[in-house]
């Protein structure tokens, strides 16, 4: 407990232990257990802390407001949940690009193939026109036996 204006003659003091009895809205009902006063009650005036960041200037900050740290803890979670999000999303980008590239190259080779075939079919032609062009009589052909 944070005590300010400490009133010695009523027996409060740093290291009084009190035991408190009552809390009222702007009191604290208290009993003394230990010094020259034990036993005796005290009325001790509350204290509010507001600060603009929420955090007190003593050590006890993360006890006293705890559903402020609490809050904060959610908050981090939730930040790392959309940054591991955002991460998977750029993965899945980064897997579709390949995939993408892949179809690219299947599709050269496959324009290639083509190519070949092309290639292939106009030899052809090209030899059968020669044959055409070259194509001997029909009776050069019969075999003469001797």
């Amino acid at each position: 407990m944070l005590l300010r204006n400490l009133n010695i003659s009523q027996g409060l003091c740093n290291g009084t232990r009190l035991r408190v009895v009552d809390v009222k809205p702007r009191v604290l009902i208290c009993k003394i257990l230990t010094g020259d006063k034990a036993g005796e009650t005290v009325f001790i005036p509350r204290i509010t802390v507001t600060t603009d960041d929420g955090v007190l200037p003593f050590k006890m900050a993360r006890h006293q407001f705890p559903e402020k740290e609490k809050e904060k803890e959610k908050e981090k979670e939730k930040e790392t949940e959309k940054e591991k999000e955002k991460e998977k999303e750029k993965e899945k980008e980064k897997e579709q690009e390949k995939e993408k590239e892949k179809e690219k190259e299947k599709e050269k080779e496959n324009e290639k193939e083509k190519e070949k075939e092309k290639e292939k079919e106009k030899e052809k032609e090209e030899i059968q026109q020669r044959d055409n062009e070259t194509k001997l009589p029909s009776f050069a052909k019969t075999k003469v036996s001797f």
